[in-house]
């Protein structure tokens, strides 16, 4: 992999049941059977739990359909087998390709809960004066981040964490700073 931190988060997805959601990148082969490691934008997602496919971009940025054979998980990933994906060929050939899963085939939420994706599009607030919205999330490796478009058309990040975000409301499309002493420009 390239780079240390995960690109923006910017497909199409939101609280919708049937939205499509990125999950992460397949990395290299495991092996020489058809397994391939994936790194997940949330190493800690419990997304394997219930899943039972994926969707793979394809290179004309199409998605195609993945059955998930077997998964174990490894300390810095997944790995990962296909059905019909026997060869360590097969698996190079996905390399380097993001994943995403129907939301509804997700795990699902505890009340006030919700993921990154679905901060995309919020507006952000700072007491009642609105700053900007979401316009994408980053899951980097200390803290998940927010990228912010201000009213201005200056775009600020703002990492996820409870000394700067005060309350998120997801069915409002709402997020509420503590402060701004948390942006970086």
């Amino acid at each position: 992999m390239k780079s240390s931190t995960s690109p923006p988060i910017q497909v199409p997805g939101g609280p919708e049941a049937g939205a499509e959601m990125e999950l992460g990148v397949l990395g290299r082969p495991h092996g020489v059977r058809g397994a391939i490691h994936v790194r997940l934008h949330n190493p800690n997602s419990d997304a394997f739990d219930t899943l039972k496919r994926l969707f793979v971009e394809t290179e004309r940025g199409g998605r195609e359909e993945l059955r998930i054979a077997t998964v174990e998980a490894r300390p810095k990933s997944w790995v990962l087998t296909f059905q019909g994906h026997t060869t360590r060929e097969q698996a190079e050939a996905l390399t380097g390709r993001r994943v995403f899963a129907l939301r509804s085939e997700l795990p699902a939420l505890a009340p006030g809960e919700y993921y990154l994706m679905d901060l995309i599009g919020c507006r952000v607030y700072l007491g009642a004066e609105e700053l900007g919205r979401v316009s994408a999330v980053r899951g980097d490796p200390t803290v998940d981040t927010m990228i912010i478009e201000l009213t201005d058309g200056t775009v600020v990040e703002q990492p996820i964490l409870p000394v700067w975000v005060q309350d998120v409301r997801v069915a409002e499309g709402r997020v509420e700073l503590a402060n701004t002493e948390g942006f970086v420009s």
